[in-house]
């Protein structure tokens, strides 16, 4: 896995135009499982923003009223919880990045990772990500905010150097 997957991977999968357009989708599909009885406008965002932090090397925002984590895209900085429905809300919420997220990012992955069970099919990124797990224990491809970028730099340098002491 080169990167860190966010919401546009899953909108490049599912084939849809952008994430507007994959939101509204998955709106659909979850009014018809009658998850929530109404979806996003697909126009107004407004609210106290969710945070995004990587979770697994992923991009994700947890909701506010459900606690489910969403992919969510700094191209495109929206949350809207096909779970819940932003607890049945019309409006999805912004979603605040962090300064650095490319720092973060690169740091996040220095941090080799592998697939749990070698022989599953892996179809795409978005199921890579999904069945990866640290090649090295305790060196996740995570962050959450408040953590600098710093931080996980130190924290590949010395837990890359014990593993090469172990060899």
């Amino acid at each position: 896995m080169e990167k860190i997957i966010v919401l546009d991977d899953l909108v490049l999968r599912d084939s849809k135009e952008h994430v507007r357009a994959w939101l509204i989708w998955m709106c659909e599909i979850a009014i018809k499982a009658s998850k929530f009885p109404r979806g996003w406008d697909g126009k107004s965002v407004k609210g106290e923003a969710v945070l995004a932090f990587v979770d697994n090397g992923r991009w994700l925002g947890r909701c506010k009223v459900c606690n489910n984590p969403m992919y969510v895209s700094w191209k495109a900085p929206i949350f809207y919880c096909v779970e819940c429905g932003n607890g049945g809300n019309k409006h999805a919420w912004p979603v605040e990045f962090p300064i650095g997220r490319e720092r973060i990012e690169a740091a996040l992955m220095m941090r080799p990772v592998e697939l749990a069970n070698p022989k599953m099919l892996i179809r795409n990124d978005v199921e890579f990500a999904l069945n990866a797990r640290p090649s090295i224990p305790g060196l996740p491809r995570a962050w959450r905010p408040g953590v600098a970028a710093e931080q996980l730099e130190v924290e590949n340098v010395e837990r890359l150097a014990k593993k090469r002491g172990r060899r």
